[in-house]
């Protein structure tokens, strides 16, 4: 049975320490980066009040016990990120027939693009290089491109790991830095 399996897909990941035994809860768990439960990293300084606020949403958030909410609230936090980035910065619209970045018409693979582009215009920042192929539409074999983002916002059927939530999440990290830290240069 399918949904058994997604139960059972969804229960195991991330929700064991050392042991499972409920006689154990008294004893402190020591949890690496690779074994937190939340969605997040911490480290990013954002001057924007609503976007400083879903990031703390998304501080809070255990994807190993919501995965469905963590994975469309980080599509969207970097959507919505991007966005202010590009309105902030005064990127120029990649088509002349769009109104505004917020246009649905124009992919979020090109918003990250064109926000890469003046974060990193050199190509230099070795952080930013898989955002860059993510962007590019290079990362399509990657189960942490914006394809999987997407998958997991559209198809009912999807199960999101919490574990593939958080390895994307470090993934995009280096990117929300160096895009907020470029946003705080200009005082947001």
């Amino acid at each position: 049975n399918s949904n058994s399996n997604a139960n059972q897909n969804s229960s195991s990941q991330g929700n064991r320490g050392p042991s499972s035994k409920s006689s154990d809860a008294t004893q402190p768990v020591k949890r690496s980066a690779k074994q937190r439960k939340k969605l997040t990293q911490s480290g990013l300084i954002i001057g924007h009040p609503q976007l400083a606020a879903f990031y703390n949403e998304l501080r809070k958030l255990p994807c190993d016990t919501y995965p469905h909410a963590a994975a469309c609230s980080f599509r969207v936090f970097i959507e919505k990120s991007t966005v202010v980035y590009l309105q902030e910065k005064n990127v120029s619209l990649p088509n002349p027939k769009c109104s505004s970045w917020e246009d649905f018409s124009i992919k979020l693979r090109t918003k990250i693009a064109s926000a890469l582009k003046e974060i990193d215009p050199q190509t230099k920042n070795s952080k930013l290089m898989y955002v860059r192929q993510v962007a590019s539409g290079g990362a399509k074999g990657s189960i942490h491109n914006l394809d999987y983002l997407n998958h997991y916002m559209h198809d009912q059927n999807a199960l999101p790991a919490a574990s593939e939530l958080i390895t994307a999440w470090d993934r995009y990290h280096p990117y929300l830095v160096e895009l907020f830290d470029s946003l705080s240069e200009g005082n947001i």
